[in-house]
């Protein structure tokens, strides 16, 4: 039985080689982004191109529900997408900054908690449930802190 995998931010950069790199090795690749245009090698290639918003609760259950009822689980969960801001805290926008948390910080969390199994499920596959997404959540709140004591 092939690892199940859901790579975010999969339409460019590390998430489309993540993506490849997975259907490479054998696995049943899920590559998700907002720009589903743009992930046409990762469906020639075998690779189920899905669309997903990070803002958009809907979005998340929409995708988790679909890859759930497909294959009946998400094995590893590649939390790739997301952007960062640069600049002083005092000269972004906030709008800005709230769209920036609510795609590294509060989509990446509630995408992990759907995609995460039953507490069955998980029993029996314990130690087998993979997320990466660790360095996202830390560097979007130091950049802002960051570039704000460099340019003082």
């Amino acid at each position: 039985m092939n690892k199940v995998v859901l790579v975010t931010g999969a339409s460019s950069g590390i998430g489309m080689g993540a993506a490849l790199k997975f259907i490479d090795e054998g696995f049943t690749v899920y590559a998700a982004a907002r720009r589903t245009e743009l992930m046409a090698e990762i469906s020639k290639k075998g690779g189920k191109v899905i669309k997903l918003d990070l803002c958009d609760s809907a979005s998340i259950k929409d995708c988790v529900e679909s890859i759930k009822e497909k294959e009946g689980r998400i094995d590893v969960l590649v939390n790739n997408a997301g952007f960062g801001l640069g600049g002083s805290i005092e000269d972004l926008p906030m709008e800005e900054v709230r769209k920036q948390f609510d795609v590294n910080v509060f989509g990446l969390g509630e995408l992990t908690q759907k995609s995460s199994s039953s507490d069955e499920e998980s029993e029996k596959r314990k130690n087998h449930k993979y997320l990466v997404h660790g360095r996202k959540i830390f560097f979007t709140i130091f950049r802002l802190v960051s570039c704000d004591k460099i340019q003082r």
